[in-house]
């Protein structure tokens, strides 16, 4: 079989693509994860804090965690609640501190920040309550409001 001067060109071409994808690095690349969710080897799951269901209160928040030595929770600070009160956010603050607490971290990521994204949403949908983590380093909790609301019209 015989190449013509046409196919020879054409193929040059192809490889000369090929070899500059590869040496350009054009392959797929992992990104970096800002919220060092690898550090995390426990997640717990916050329920919803009944005062803020009797409240009817959401809120969408982020939970910076500087981790110490160990790899233990040194601190936690809620950002990100510009649109609610801090009397709001207090009623969020222990649920989202203790389940924290309660998770467990890589002693590997010491003295590393970890941030967690946090969504309560009331009636969010109609009689419908749930918790689930959503990639990268979303929590959300739904709640409906309580019964006696429903019964006495509030």
């Amino acid at each position: 079989m015989r190449w013509s001067c046409r196919q020879n060109v054409s193929t040059a071409r192809a490889l000369l693509v090929v070899m500059c994808l590869g040496a350009f690095g054009c392959s797929q690349r992992e990104t970096a994860d800002s919220s060092n969710m690898m550090c995390v080897q426990r997640l717990q799951i916050p329920s919803y804090p009944p005062i803020a269901q009797a409240a009817r209160s959401s809120i969408a928040v982020s939970a910076a965690i500087k981790l110490a030595n160990d790899g233990t929770v040194q601190t936690v600070v809620l950002e990100g609640t510009a649109n609610s009160s801090p009397q709001k956010e207090g009623l969020f603050r222990a649920t989202i501190e203790q389940t924290i607490r309660a998770s467990a971290f890589d002693p590997a990521c010491a003295n590393k920040m970890v941030r967690v994204s946090y969504v309560f949403k009331m009636d969010a949908a109609r009689d419908v309550t749930a918790s689930w983590f959503g990639y990268p380093n979303r929590v959300e909790v739904w709640a409906v409001t309580p019964l006696a609301d429903h019964l006495t019209g509030r």
